[in-house]
């Protein structure tokens, strides 16, 4: 059985709550800012004349995103454990939706299609590990009609980071892992061998639609980076969110529309 903190003695309330919330710090609060649509990016990309422009020409201002927390500490509609449609989303911040507002993302759109709550798991940085133990504790408790995961590059592994003074997770991606020398060598290894990354995305989405089966809960997954590229056609270099590296305000609509479609003609 997986490692439930709730019967553990040696286990905090803090790491608890971290086991099971993308935000915990947020929780109930809305943010203006989020990990890589950050002030400081903001203006820097105003300083520069063609970042400035296309700022302007897709109307993102300073002040026109935000980002609000349920009291679980996702930027989601607040948790019900009553009957009614509903659709759980996993997947990292193409999810979650980092650069435009909640009513823009993909999750939104579908389940406004679909007349369902939305319960958007999404984590910045999130990797096939974020969305084991997210969909371990939520899905039996949502009890959601459908599951919806948007794998997470397969070149990201999640790693439980302990100190004296500081714990916390540790999301091993490209460019981030500088940050985390004493992982460096164990990730440079663990990434030098395709099988390492494929083997880790199909465990975690097999344990994932075996969830979704206990549960009686329809199971959809989709690579992100297939999903982005088909919503992307057209308008590659032009519709962004407001950091200027995450998918934009039309790409999601169109995700939208690819997951609404592959729902349609769901079979088990």
């Amino acid at each position: 059985m997986f490692f439930n903190p709730g019967n553990s003695n040696r286990t905090t309330q803090p790491l608890k709550s971290m086991l099971y919330s993308a935000y915990p710090d947020y929780a109930n609060t809305t943010q203006q800012w989020l990990t890589s649509d950050t002030e400081k990016l903001y203006n820097k990309n105003k300083n520069d004349s063609d970042k400035r422009k296309l700022l302007d020409r897709l109307g993102w201002k300073h002040d026109n995103v935000e980002y609000k927390f349920n009291s679980a500490g996702f930027r989601s509609d607040e948790f019900s454990y009553t009957l009614g449609k509903s659709i759980v989303f996993l997947g990292c911040s193409h999810v979650i939706g980092i650069g435009i507002n909640y009513q823009d993302t993909m999750a939104y759109h579908v389940c406004k299609s679909l007349s369902s709550k939305c319960y958007n798991l999404g984590l910045g940085g999130g990797t096939m590990d974020s969305c084991f133990r997210f969909a371990y504790h939520w899905i039996p408790k949502l009890k959601p009609d459908i599951v919806v995961l948007i794998q997470p590059d397969s070149a990201r592994i999640e790693w439980y980071h302990k100190t004296k003074h500081f714990n916390h997770w540790v999301s091993l991606l490209p460019g981030v892992v500088k940050k985390w020398p004493n992982y460096l060598n164990f990730y440079e290894s663990w990434t030098s061998a395709e099988i390492n990354m494929k083997l880790h995305t199909e465990s975690n989405t097999l344990a994932i639609k075996q969830i979704c089966n206990n549960n009686n809960v329809k199971f959809l997954s989709f690579f992100n980076g297939d999903i982005l590229h088909q919503a992307k056609l057209g308008h590659e270099k032009t519709d962004w969110a407001r950091d200027l590296a995450h998918p934009g305000v039309k790409t999601n609509k169109k995700a939208a529309r690819i997951i609404l479609d592959a729902i349609d003609s769901y079979k088990d």
